[in-house]
């Protein structure tokens, strides 16, 4: 909540000063905070007050605007995974993908490899045996290069690292080194102030431990979930957790 205050008043200032292009970029990412904050109309489209997706995409892509672009696809990667459509998250990553060039030097490009590679290995225990080796290396792919990029910034990449190397350990049955980098993936975003991914971290490793049977433990893992998202203020995720 305190974020979309700001965002609205850098939009403010963004109008005032006539900087069209990186004040629709802005209102991509408000739009998005809108919709964790509990004004989600449908996780498959940005949609509300502050983006039109049906109006405003067509404009981008009239004007090539490939950063612009590279932030709308991967806010759609991330809110179509967050809420649970991992077929739509994976069809947002191939277009973030595209307009990764846009973005070099950008947080964009490590939040792609992320999300890319948790959605893939979601997708992973439904998937074809071709499918699983496709994503099965473009996970580890990924993750490789995060790992790289983490080594000179570990406060903000290291449980990144740490969660994907949990899911991957998870679909392919190594059970104790998943519960390890779960945990470390937990305890390194406690510790270094990044709650989404604590709270999804939780949210994974609840969803593990219930897939292995061990419910007192996933209820753990999952009431600390939910209480990570409330504190980061999104209720649509809360909700969503509450019934699924």
């Amino acid at each position: 909540p305190q974020l979309e205050q700001k965002m609205v008043n850098y939009n403010h200032l963004l109008f005032q000063l006539k900087q069209e292009t990186v004040l629709t970029w802005n209102q991509i990412y408000r739009q998005t905070v809108l919709e964790l904050m509990g004004n989600l109309a449908s996780s498959d489209i940005l949609l509300g007050e502050a983006y039109s997706e049906e109006k405003l995409l067509a404009l981008l892509l009239k004007a090539n605007d490939r950063v612009g672009l590279q932030h709308f696809y991967l806010q759609k990667v991330i809110l179509a995974y967050l809420f649970g459509d991992v077929e739509l998250a994976l069809e947002n990553a191939a277009q973030a993908e595209v307009y990764l060039d846009g973005v070099a030097g950008f947080i964009n490009v490590p939040e792609y490899h992320f999300y890319d590679s948790l959605a893939r290995l979601a997708a992973y225990p439904s998937a074809t045996k071709e499918e699983q080796e496709e994503h099965l290396f473009y996970a580890t792919s990924n993750l490789k290069k995060l790992q790289k990029k983490a080594l000179s910034a570990p406060i903000i990449l290291q449980h990144k690292c740490d969660l994907i190397a949990a899911e991957k350990a998870r679909v392919l049955g190594d059970i104790v080194i998943a519960m390890e980098y779960y945990d470390c993936a937990i305890a390194g975003a406690q510790e270094n102030g990044y709650i989404q991914v604590q709270a999804l971290a939780s949210e994974l490793a609840g969803a593990f431990y219930l897939s292995i049977g061990r419910e007192k433990n996933a209820k753990t893992y999952l009431t600390e979930a939910r209480y990570c998202y409330q504190r980061w203020g999104a209720k649509a995720k809360v909700e969503h957790l509450e019934s699924t």
